[in-house]
């Protein structure tokens, strides 16, 4: 039964990866590229629109304006559909976040536009949340810079650094989870889902 479930898992990160392209197809710029260094940092190019106050008008994020000092999380990824919404609030309540701790980032279209990876990683720095839980394949592959199965990474914690080309370096960390989508499809898995929230937990002292 095990293996049924994960064969199942990793059938559902490779339809998800193959969906859209992933990996350094969505970081190269228009105006540059991503440089990987050695310790896994990446220079990000800042392109002419990619200011802070471009970065606030980006679509489908939930506030980018105002006072950031109690969030805590940035959960980053596709929006759930309709109902899977429902399970992502829910994960959001059992972390024990208030509003005002936390951010729902979406990716929507991030690999049609060079410029929205750079305003995304402007839209993060500003923010400066502890950490970036990462949902699903897309938003995993996107954040690395390379393709991983989620298998593989998730509710490991990843140390990232990216440099602006206006010299500020940020620093932050990252962890994967199962999109709240793959958890409707595979009950199952929520135990393990719940396991990866609570280490987050304790990174942003709710246990």
């Amino acid at each position: 039964e095990k293996e049924h479930v994960l064969e199942s898992m990793d059938k559902f990160v490779t339809k998800a990866t193959e969906d859209k392209p992933v990996g350094k197809k969505i970081i190269k710029l228009d105006h540059g590229h991503v440089e990987k260094k050695q310790d896994d940092s990446a220079k990000i190019p800042l392109t002419k629109n990619s200011t802070d106050e471009y970065a606030s008008q980006l679509e489908g994020i939930e506030v980018l304006s105002g006072d950031f000092s109690n969030v805590k999380c940035v959960f980053l990824g596709d929006t759930p559909h309709t109902g899977d919404d429902d399970l992502l609030m829910k994960m959001i309540q059992a972390m024990k976040l208030q509003t005002g701790e936390y951010l729902r980032m979406p990716l929507e279209n991030i690999s049609q536009s060079s410029d929205e990876f750079a305003d995304l990683c402007i839209g993060l720095r500003k923010v400066d949340p502890v950490v970036v839980i990462t949902m699903g394949a897309i938003a995993t592959n996107v954040m690395l810079g390379k393709k991983e199965r989620l298998s593989r990474v998730h509710g490991v914690t990843s140390d990232k650094t990216v440099e602006f080309k206006d010299g500020v370096v940020w620093s932050y960390k990252m962890v994967p989870i199962f999109h709240p989508d793959f958890l409707k499809i595979n009950p199952k898995m929520k135990r393990t889902a719940w396991d990866d929230l609570q280490k987050v937990m304790r990174m942003i002292g709710k246990i």
